[in-house]
């Protein structure tokens, strides 16, 4: 998916903004085990790849190129350095010969799932410390951001009850 720049200097609070980003790469710094070998060789635009291929399906050179930004020469040579990881596998499609798709192997799956669950499990950590009022107030204002890039918001699998004040406190 496409995010538009956005020129900061226009934006109401440059400074508030700096502090939620910092803020927010903050909470998705692990804190336990480091990545696999694996995840520390690889560049950003590799795993952007990988997360790609995760969440789309199989891709198209060309496709990858688009994504990447580059040349489907240079898309080329992301590929067969994530390929020599055994990450990725090439193959050409079936119903046209001419095209060639890049899909993750059972090793690409298992990397990308390792790294998402322990970006996952850093941010529920960090979750854990709101109480549930801010977690309602985080939802609402994630919501609207996804609202305003087009995304629809997904519900919540389990909703935060909200504070019974019957029930007595700790």
């Amino acid at each position: 998916m496409y995010y538009p720049r956005v020129d900061e200097a226009s934006q109401p609070h440059p400074d508030v903004i700096d502090l939620v980003v910092h803020a927010y790469f903050g909470l998705l710094r692990p804190h336990g085990r480091p990545p696999s070998v694996p995840a520390m060789d690889l560049t950003m635009g590799q795993l952007r790849l990988l997360f790609h291929l995760r969440h789309e399906g199989p891709a198209s050179m060309g496709e990858i190129a688009r994504l990447a930004a580059c040349s489907l020469q240079s898309a080329t040579a992301l590929v067969e350095r994530v390929e020599r990881h055994g990450l990725v596998s090439r193959e050409r499609r079936d119903d046209d010969r001419r095209i060639v798709e890049c899909r993750l192997t059972k090793g690409g799956e298992d990397l990308v799932a390792e790294i998402a669950g322990e970006r996952a499990a850093t941010l529920r950590a960090a979750l854990l410390l709101l109480d549930p009022d801010e977690l309602r107030s985080l939802h609402g204002l994630l919501t609207a951001m996804l609202e305003r890039q087009g995304e629809p918001a997904r519900a919540p699998v389990a909703p935060v009850a909200p504070d019974d004040p019957s029930e007595p406190g700790p």
